[in-house]
């Protein structure tokens, strides 16, 4: 009728009518396209043969019903989807038996169903392109499901599939597959995003160790999935970096000069120093080898998924970088910190870090007490102790003469100094100045510390990541000399060149920017004064 709507298609070897077996109404109506042979189990028969093997009924009803919609529960992208739903989907699953080395499918092939092992087990194999030999990849069992990535990106199998027992495998094909999709609301990128959380945790990525569990919806969320045809290149030497790879199939050849150091193939990443350097060049020219699927991840992503977390960004910094790293992996990694601290002492020139500890602690304190908009309608007490941090920095470090006075411009020491006295004390009052000293300790001290036994300390304590490849890590010079420390943003306001904060919303009510925007402005190429303007 014109009010149905197409739940799915079913082609040998499937069924359909088992609400017979628990005295159900059926639940669809079922038409042929095409002329259709069918086995028919009558109901009398059925009751006649369960009376004599009685066992059979509830394995019927496991494997026709519940066990199905269990299995489904598990496949990462349906977990949340209603019973109803499962039940649609149900409808549509085709059921096969296959024999020990019996192959599924090869690689290469053209992808037409997705697969869900019932009973039994199976092995993925990839071809080396090297050797041209098949090696085993993984083992799948009873739950695991496959497949679905050559039904959604419409390209060949990335692998063969071979059965390794006596197995029992559901699968659904693609025109149903899609059409349940839509219908179940789910965009195809979701379904993907759901497996590039599996796949960061399948291929161990080191430096995503630190993430979370909670933050790999995010990770995913963020990461695009890229297909690139055979000898297509990803980026030359030379190019500006802003992206990190992982090979999800396939294979890309690094070269540097014309000369191929070495290839890398799934579940191997590339373009890490784009993490955590500002406009890196890249070292190697990237092309692919073959039909290649990459998941890529931008730098700025990278860096949200520890806007709460800045410890854990220095650590992955500093096991990048190594002696490359950056004044913002400095200042955030505890020993780091210690030893940067104790080296300043020596140098007598302590003040800088003193004054950014205690800007850091002013603004944590406002960001967790105040209000958004910093009005004063919150506790006396606690906009009385705002008061106090904010004008202890400014006897401390900021008024000239005082004990432990930091080097910033004298118009920059004004604006802040009239902040506080008239009561103007944000969040933000104190941002253009954190950006200068800290950019004074990366221009004047940082190159040297990075000399020092306490720094060689900390790399041996915090370590590296040795799994990247040997002939990589050669051809790789991290630029870091330019990654800032994680600042607070002007947010949605700007700097202007008197070094002030300069809101959208003016006055005592205007906008916070928030904690997670962070400022990447310092650099070599531009003057403090000049990147807080911009």
């Amino acid at each position: 009728g014109q009010n149905q709507r197409l739940l799915t298609y079913q082609t040998p070897v499937s069924f359909f009518g088992e609400e017979m077996f628990d005295g159900g109404v059926c639940g669809a109506s079922i038409r042929a396209e095409t002329e259709v042979i069918c086995a028919v189990l009558e109901k009398k028969k059925f009751f006649k043969l369960i009376k004599k093997q009685p066992v059979l009924k509830g394995q019927i009803l496991n494997f026709l019903g519940k066990g199905v919609i269990e299995m489904l529960k598990k496949v990462s992208f349906l977990s949340n989807l209603d019973i109803q739903d499962l039940e649609v989907l149900r409808r549509g699953l085709h059921c096969s038996t296959y024999q020990a080395e019996q192959i599924v499918f090869y690689e290469g092939d053209i992808g037409e169903r997705f697969y869900m092992i019932l009973k039994g087990s199976v092995v993925i194999q990839r071809k080396d392109c090297s050797t041209g030999k098949e090696l085993e990849v993984a083992k799948m069992d009873e739950g695991n499901y496959f497949g679905e990535v050559a039904l959604i990106m419409d390209i060949g199998r990335t692998a063969s599939v071979v059965v390794k027992e006596p197995s029992l495998i559901l699968s659904i094909n693609k025109k149903t597959f899609r059409s349940f999709l839509e219908m179940a609301g789910l965009d195809l990128m979701t379904v993907m995003r759901a497996r590039i959380i599996e796949a960061f945790k399948k291929f161990k990525i080191p430096f995503f160790q630190a993430i979370p569990d909670e933050k790999f919806p995010f990770v995913a969320e963020k990461c695009r999935i890229e297909k690139y045809d055979k000898n297509e290149t990803i980026f030359e030497e030379g190019d500006i970096g802003n992206e990190f790879y992982i090979i999800s199939y396939g294979q890309v050849a690094i070269s540097k000069e014309g000369r191929v150091l070495t290839r890398l193939d799934s579940g191997k990443y590339f373009g890490e120093a784009a993490l955590v350097s500002e406009e890196s060049k890249r070292t190697a020219t990237c092309i692919t080898c073959m039909e290649t699927v990459l998941l890529t991840m931008s730098r700025e992503d990278f860096k949200k998924v520890f806007d709460h977390n800045p410890e854990a960004l220095a650590d992955v910094e500093l096991k990048l970088a190594g002696k490359n790293a950056g004044i913002r992996a400095v200042l955030h990694h505890p020993l780091a910190l210690r030893e940067f601290t104790k080296f300043l002492k020596s140098q007598i020139a302590l003040e800088s870090l003193l004054c950014w500890e205690a800007v850091v602690r002013f603004r944590k304190f406002y960001n967790y007490n105040m209000s958004e908009d910093g009005s004063q309608q919150v506790d006396g007490e606690k906009r009385k102790e705002v008061n106090k941090m904010a004008r202890d920095i400014l006897e401390k470090f900021v008024k000239v003469g005082s004990d432990q006075e930091v080097n910033i411009p004298d118009f920059m020491r004004k604006n802040v100094i009239h902040a506080v006295e008239t009561g103007e004390i944000y969040e933000d009052v104190f941002f253009a100045m954190e950006v200068e000293i800290v950019g004074l300790m990366r221009n004047d001290k940082l190159s040297t510390f990075r000399t020092t036994p306490g720094f060689r300390k900390v790399l041996d304590t915090v370590g590296n990541y040795e799994d990247m490849d040997a002939n990589i890590k050669k051809s790789i010079k991290i630029l870091t000399r330019r990654s800032s420390m994680a600042l607070r943003s002007a947010g949605r306001g700007s700097m202007n060149r008197s070094g002030t904060h300069v809101r959208k919303n003016t006055g005592m009510l205007g906008q916070m920017p928030k904690i997670a925007e962070i400022s990447e402005s310092i650099s070599e190429d531009k003057s403090i004064e000049e990147k807080a303007a911009d």
